[in-house]
């Protein structure tokens, strides 16, 4: 999903530089600027956002199906495990 997201933004950038801002007559440069640059900026930062959202419910969902047991130390092992999955997802997403 991260190189869905990242590959859009670029996509969308490439297309606005080469299909608006070709035309010198058209538009302006800050207007060039603020199209490419930007927008592609709040668009990443946006999917940046909605995908730490999905994996927080990834990480939540995957610790709710692996717990299976029970006892005096189930909701530290749950708590452990969902910080893990926290944790990881992070920093698949981050890098």
């Amino acid at each position: 999903m991260v190189f869905i997201s990242v590959g859009g933004v670029i996509v969308y950038r490439v297309i606005m530089t080469v299909d608006y801002c070709s035309d010198d007559e058209s538009s302006s440069s800050i207007e060039c600027l603020l199209l490419t640059t930007v927008i592609s900026s709040l668009l990443n930062a946006v999917s940046i956002l909605v995908l730490g959202k999905v994996y927080d419910i990834l990480a939540v969902k995957l610790t709710d199906w692996g717990k299976y047991t029970t006892g005096i130390y189930s909701m530290q092992l749950h708590t452990n495990r969902y910080c893990c999955g926290i944790v990881g997802t992070a920093i698949a997403q981050h890098y």
